[in-house]
């Protein structure tokens, strides 16, 4: 049936779908009480964002790149650090983190997106592997997988589940945005259209792509696990950092 309706009409239709299922997460506490369901919850809504971002990017550009959790892992250490060393307040390291990560990803972007298919896959991987073993090996500084033990943003589970949500729908918003009307200052080189997918896809959806927002949604991510490890970020995710009292768990 979808042959019949617009790539807008489509995209819109999409989008609105997202968000009644999504109104529909919001009211799954008033069911859902048990704290380790609702975690449970929260951790389905990160895998979402990383999914919509991952559609965003390899279904409606084709570019297929394997570095989105490796931003996700510069986000998270830098909110952690942040916090570990000087004790920053949690909100002004997911704002540095997204400054941070914005600007690796800026400049890797520049490089990579030059490349298609398989090269680029292989680039990006190799920029995953490469941070992952540096920060695993830089024990002094980021303790390695031992992990880091830092303070959270919110206190009540609850809270956190409605932070994620609130995410959640902001990232969907951002993608719906990016494919109805993409804005010019966001769009990637002119050279990653070479791919005849991407050049497709865009011409779907309107536009050029623009990267995820990894880096903010796995800071809000650190700030809810309340410790970090590199293990963190790989495919398995979860909060596989070990605090130094069980007590920092929530």
């Amino acid at each position: 049936m979808h042959r019949w309706i617009g790539p807008r009409v489509r995209t819109k239709t999409e989008f609105v779908v997202s968000m009644l299922v999504l109104l529909l997460v919001a009211m799954l506490p008033l069911v859902v009480t048990n704290d380790y369901w609702r975690g449970v919850l929260i951790v389905s809504m990160y895998f979402a964002m990383l999914a919509a971002a991952w559609n965003l990017l390899a279904g409606y550009t084709g570019q297929f790149s394997l570095a989105p959790a490796t931003f996700g892992m510069i986000g998270g250490y830098v909110t952690g650090l942040l916090s570990y060393y000087w004790h920053v307040w949690p909100l002004l390291g997911i704002a540095a983190s997204i400054l941070v990560a914005g600007l690796i990803g800026f400049v890797l972007g520049r490089i990579v997106l030059r490349l298609t298919g398989p090269y680029l896959a292989l680039t990006t991987l190799s920029f995953a592997e490469i941070i992952r073993l540096v920060i695993s090996n830089s024990i002094e500084i980021t303790r390695g997988d031992l992990g880091l033990n830092v303070a959270g943003l919110l206190r009540d589970r609850l809270a956190y589940y409605y932070l994620m949500l609130g995410v959640l729908v902001w990232c969907s918003l951002v993608c719906f945005c990016c494919c109805a009307r993409p804005p010019a200052f966001i769009c990637a080189p002119s050279a990653m259209m070479r791919s005849p997918l991407s050049a497709a896809a865009c011409a779907s959806c309107g536009g050029r792509p623009m990267p995820s927002p990894s880096a903010r949604r796995s800071a809000v991510w650190r700030e809810r696990c309340t410790g970090i490890s590199p293990n963190s970020y790989r495919p398995s995710w979860g909060c596989s950092a070990r605090p130094a009292s069980s007590s920092a768990w929530r």
